[in-house]
């Protein structure tokens, strides 16, 4: 355990630079953007008691436009406050003279610099992303800069400290102005930082900067402070009971426990003044459900009010993307479906209840994640990054600096009962609503009666309104929208090109629609005549890779008596039901299950051979239907436990007759 201590200790000796003469901190370096319009912290290291002048000079002229002096404590340290300056293009240097040493920090700019972080897909660098290739061949603008961190070693201590640290393990300024100098930035931070230069540049000379500081695999408690996180029960329940040498050596994942990231990799830097936050990061807490959803909302919350209160700007913008659709390459087992859906919603909650602060809606993004020579290839990091740092930008031109613009996609505002229809109204609908192909037919819509169990919607924009029905539900309650983990098939947009936010209408716990999570969508020309059942299994079932159904992985079993049961919500009437039989490999006579039907009172069963079928669709038999939302199939293994014999199933469908 001695060496976490002795690292720690070694980064306080240089700080305090007990060797005598200036240090400076690694943000206050070469090529270095100071933002306009603020107060400039210079800060750093000396021997106890010197006398430290600084300056800011015009490289064009040599005239001196800011100065100060000021002692080092007793520990050495010093720092100093000059007055803000206008943003333009033109160069600075910027001179600290005392304690025997004089440094000059060349190359200073003065414009917007903001303050990236979050996990794995903000840290996704440019060289990685779909087109970042075509923008790295064509970074040529030095007035665009970067302020870099790496670790000393790929050792996870170069990135977590027990307490704030004065200074980072290693960091650089870069100007964006060859490829060689953007590849490492995040996808994300420079592409808002190129649009976000393009719309300010448009009459001025404004200089614009990104600082990333982003881990992958991160939960959000790890990147506040430990004030913060004791200040609240739910979140000072997390902490570890001690905070000492002991105690850190024996966390799993260092990098991810509370406070670990914000003490290495913000403190440094909450003297350094910015414009504003940005955020990526919520797939690490999205696993926990609603209860999990719910933390995020006081913790995402705390986590902007702690990083305010840092920088000492209550008032600070801090923009945030929503999370992308995702189904973990189509293994996201049922119970998993809502996880992100319940954390979207969070995050737009947390946007709507906390000033100067915007949830980019980002599940219509290109789904591409296993291209190129990105290390881990996963669909949890797609690589389509240019309209999410895009539409960040957009919320900053007006949250940050007040442009009159739209900067959010439709977001759901009241709904209205209206015979067998509900009609939905919208904020933030732009000049008008569309989907995404520009017409007024919508996917991704869900709803229910009073039996809560939501099937596909028909919708249709229709003015301001969209209206969303379902032949089978005379008597619709509630509405989703794009509420399940895969909802990239959900296309409601503005007519100014941002899409729709997810949202449900209410929180009564319900058995939600699952087609659009399948990549399905729904026909409103078919409505009711092609029923999906949703199944709550019992017994040893688990997801099979093997076979799938409409590209998604089957249920299977290996246990005699295992069952599955899914309701049918459908109107009263005679359906054929059918079975989806998943045959693989060589047939055996032993696989086979038992089809219960309860309709109309009563139940019939129907016993399948599966063990010789080459798999798909078979007629089960035609049944009356009361249309009580209580009948339901059940399917069962009545075949023995076998080691080399699954009967999968995943779906039973009911066809109107």
């Amino acid at each position: 355990m001695r060496q976490y201590a002795t690292i720690v200790i070694a980064a306080i000796m240089s700080a305090l630079n007990v060797f005598g003469g200036i240090t400076l901190p690694k943000v206050i370096s070469d090529s270095v953007v100071l933002q306009r319009n603020r107060p400039i912290t210079i800060w750093g290291a000396s021997s106890a008691g010197a006398a430290i002048s600084v300056a800011i000079v015009d490289d064009a002229t040599g005239v001196i436009v800011r100065s100060g002096k000021t002692a080092a404590g007793a520990d050495g340290r010093w720092k100093l406050k000059l007055e803000a300056m206008e943003a333009s293009f033109k160069k600075h240097r910027i001179t600290v003279s005392g304690d025997g040493s004089d440094i000059t920090v060349k190359d200073v700019l003065v414009g917007e610099v903001w303050f990236t972080s979050g996990q794995s897909n903000m840290q996704l660098e440019l060289q990685y992303i779909i087109g970042g290739k075509e923008m790295l061949a064509r970074a040529t603008n030095a007035n665009i800069r970067i302020f870099y961190q790496s670790s000393v070693d790929k050792q996870w201590y170069t990135n977590v400290s027990f307490e704030p640290c004065d200074d980072v393990s290693r960091g650089y300024w870069a100007p964006a102005n060859a490829g060689s100098n953007v590849a490492y930035c995040s996808g994300i931070a420079y592409t808002f930082a190129l649009a976000l230069f393009n719309a300010l540049n448009r009459n001025a000379e404004i200089p614009v900067a990104v600082m990333n500081s982003a881990v992958g695999a991160t939960g959000v408690m790890a990147w506040m402070s430990r004030a913060k996180a004791q200040s609240l029960p739910e979140l000072a329940a997390k902490l570890p009971a001690k905070w000492n040498e002991g105690t850190w050596g024996q966390w799993y994942k260092p990098w991810n426990q509370a406070t670990a990231l914000f003490n290495h990799k913000v403190a440094p830097f909450t003297d350094f003044a910015v414009r504003g936050f940005l955020w990526t990061q919520g797939e690490n807490d999205a696993g926990f459900g609603e209860a999990g959803a719910a933390f995020y909302r006081t913790a995402l919350a705390a986590l902007i009010d702690d990083w305010r209160t840092q920088w000492n700007d209550t008032a600070a913008p801090f923009i945030f993307s929503q999370l992308h659709a995702y189904d973990n390459n189509g293994t996201m087992t049922e119970d998993k479906f809502e996880n992100w859906a319940y954390m979207r919603e969070a995050q737009l909650e947390i946007s709507a209840r906390v000033s100067n602060t915007a949830a980019v809606a980002i599940h219509d993004v290109d789904l591409v994640w296993d291209q190129g020579a990105f290390g881990s290839k996963s669909p949890v990091h797609p690589l389509t990054k240019k309209p999410v740092g895009e539409r960040m930008a957009l919320a900053a031109r007006a949250i940050a600096y007040g442009e009159q613009i739209e900067y959010c996609g439709p977001v759901f505002d009241r709904m209205k009962i209206d015979g067998g229809r509900i009609l939905l109204k919208f904020t933030h609908r732009g000049n008008g609503l569309m989907n995404r192909d520009g017409g007024t037919a919508v996917t991704g819509f869900a709803i229910c009666g009073s039996d809560r169990v939501f099937l596909p919607a028909a919708a249709i924009i229709n003015g301001a309104v969209v209206e969303v029905s379902n032949p089978g539900i005379t008597a619709p309650v509630a509405v989703t929208y794009g509420f399940t983990s895969m909802n990239n098939c959900a296309n409601l947009f503005s007519t100014d090109g941002l899409p729709a936010v997810p949202f449900r209408t209410d929180r009564v716990k319900s058995q939600f629609m699952k087609g659009c999570a399948a990549g399905k969508k729904p026909d409103a020309a078919d409505m009711n005549k092609n029923v999906v059942t949703t199944f709550v299994a019992s017994g040893v079932w688990q997801n099979s890779a093997a076979v799938t159904y409409e590209g998604k992985p089957t249920v299977m079993t290996k246990k005699k008596g295992s069952s599955a049961k899914g309701v049918l919500s459908v109107a009263s009437g005679s359906y054929k039901i059918s079975y989806f039989m998943a045959v693989s490999g060589a047939p055996y006579d032993d696989n086979a299950v038992r089809i219960d039907v309860k309709h109309n009172g009563k139940t019939d069963t129907t016993t399948l051979d599966c063990s010789r079928a080459p798999g798909g669709w078979t007629d089960v038999g035609v049944f009356d239907f009361a249309g009580t939302g209580e009948e339901c199939v059940i399917i069962t293994r009545t075949s023995p436990d076998s080691e080399t014999v699954a009967t999968r199933a995943i779906a039973v469908r009911a066809a109107a007759q």
